[in-house]
């Protein structure tokens, strides 16, 4: 006769060996995961070696996206990245860093954290240097190489219109960089170069810092609505012990916001950046009424770019304010379009009032570069969709009316390789024309 706890056993039994059965299949694939991910390190590290691997032309597979050097981007993807961590900057280029081989855009910095070439701390004897100053524009962020920025475009078009005169052009810029990191580079980097010209050639990141609402904080004097410091990591006790393992690695990489907010540059320095959704530069999503735009954005713009010329005129430095080209037609989606457009035109009229009582030179060159840049665009329409699509030079677009356009710009104020062309070759022209050079 069976007892009562013969039955409960009995009746147990199904639910023991489906649980057990279900532990053995995460079991297994625990070790399946475990074995790929290593296997796949040695997979990819066999194709870099292989001399016929063309990296620019793989398409990433499983064993790419188990491999360790994509599961750990602190390592690999923020270690790869082209900024890092600054003291006085919150981030600065990377000294003697260069982009990847399979890169479509090929870019390097040199050992003084500039793009470009080598070049030396000390002016040469007999040189005439201008440093470009701004943020990504200057930079060439849709650029294809070093020597198709603008800026090395200028050395280049000084040589051949002014070929008695030694000038070099040094790219001071940096992604994102406004007002307040511009002012701190050139006065504790920039300066020590021995520049005879200064070429401020920004205004759309002070735009944005200027209408920046999504940290939920007032517009701050000191820019701390916008940006905050450098988070760095600090493992715990038992964050080894979890990271030894490819299976947690797996989940972190992909089912988790983790991995993303390691290799994204703006969860770094902007406060309340978040996972990169919702309003941006909007009153609790809604636009801005008329004259409740925030002044203090302005006013701290106004500040620091007298700052500037203050810091470069008191060591000889001449400075330009340039107009930065804008290419309206691609903000055609943003939010609260009319506002950013409104305060990038406050922006551009505080660099002239500025400009004018503090007797810099104004290079309103903006204008010119857009009007050749709608040219073009226009003049370009076709029915046919070209071959190829996307150039390192320009790009074709399709507009609302079915008709395909030249563009010389990716976006509002990024230049493809054409459109840095046309911008070197408008402020030479402006340059060549002022005092400022030597002949």
């Amino acid at each position: 006769m069976s007892s009562p706890f013969d039955k409960r056993k009995r009746g147990a039994s199904p639910l023991r060996k489906l649980g057990c059965s279900l532990l053995a299949f995460v079991v297994l694939g625990w070790i399946a995961v475990e074995v790929l991910s290593r296997r796949a390190d040695s997979v990819v590290e066999a194709r870099k070696s292989d001399p016929a691997f063309d990296p620019k032309s793989h398409t990433p597979d499983l064993w790419d996206k188990w491999a360790f050097s994509t599961l750990d981007p602190l390592t690999f993807g923020l270690a790869n990245a082209r900024v890092a961590a600054h003291p006085f900057l919150g981030y600065a280029l990377k000294p003697s860093w260069r982009s990847g081989p399979a890169d479509k855009l090929q870019a390097s910095h040199n050992s003084l954290g500039l793009r470009g070439r080598e070049v030396e701390r000390a002016k040469p004897l007999g040189t005439f240097r201008i440093v470009t100053l701004g943020g990504s524009s200057v930079y060439g962020s849709q650029d294809s190489n070093d020597d198709s920025v603008w800026s090395a475009r200028l050395e280049r078009e000084f040589a051949e219109r002014l070929p008695n005169a030694r000038i070099e052009v040094l790219n001071g810029g940096c992604i994102g960089h406004n007002s307040f990191e511009m002012l701190a580079n050139f006065q504790f980097r920039l300066l020590d170069l021995e520049p005879d010209v200064l070429f401020v050639y920004e205004a759309i990141n002070d735009m944005k810092a200027a209408l920046y609402t999504r940290s939920g904080v007032p517009v701050q004097s000191d820019n701390t609505h916008y940006r905050q410091a450098w988070q760095s990591e600090r493992p715990g006790a038992f964050d080894g012990l979890f990271e030894s393992s490819r299976a947690y690695l797996v989940w972190r990489r992909y089912f988790t916001s983790w991995g993303r907010e390691r290799v994204d540059l703006y969860s770094y320095i902007q406060r309340g950046y978040g996972d990169g959704s919702g309003s941006w530069y909007c009153r609790e999503g809604q636009d801005w009424p008329a004259g409740e735009v925030p002044e203090q954005g302005l006013v701290n713009y106004r500040r620091n770019l007298n700052n500037l010329i203050s810091v470069a005129q008191a060591n000889g430095v001449q400075v330009v304010l340039a107009t930065q080209a804008l290419v309206r037609r691609h903000m055609e989606r943003e939010e609260c379009r009319a506002t950013q457009l409104a305060t990038y035109d406050r922006i551009q009229a505080i660099q002239k009032e500025t400009a004018a009582a503090r007797g810099a030179a104004l290079c309103d060159c903006g204008p010119a570069i857009v009007d050749e840049v709608e040219r073009t665009w226009n003049a370009s329409a076709q029915s046919e969709r070209p071959e190829p699509v996307a150039t390192s030079g320009f790009k074709w677009r399709q507009g609302g009316d079915g008709l395909w356009r030249k563009d010389l710009f990716h976006n509002d104020v990024h230049p493809y390789d054409d459109g840095s062309a046309l911008i070197a070759r408008v402020v030479a022209e402006w340059l060549v024309g002022s005092k400022l050079l030597p002949r």
